[in-house]
């Protein structure tokens, strides 16, 4: 499982950010890199108001995940 990992802050004020992660059980690390983007683009589509400041993927265990954070 691969966690995209990121940092969105609110475009009219940003110092307010939050930590915020989509989870992908069918796609690699490298996969997750080159699709990061698109990824992204999508979760602001649905989040107006929010800009990715930062972004990182990584490799979590199936075993502790218990939910995604969206």
């Amino acid at each position: 499982m691969i966690e995209l990992i990121f940092a969105a802050c609110m475009s009219t004020n940003p110092e307010i950010c939050e930590n915020r992660s989509l989870w992908f059980i069918d796609i690699t690390a490298a996969e997750c890199q080159t699709s990061a983007a698109r990824q992204i683009s999508k979760w602001r589509a649905v989040h107006p108001g929010w800009d990715v400041v930062t972004w990182s993927c990584d490799q979590i265990d199936s075993r502790n995940a218990q939910s995604s954070t969206n």
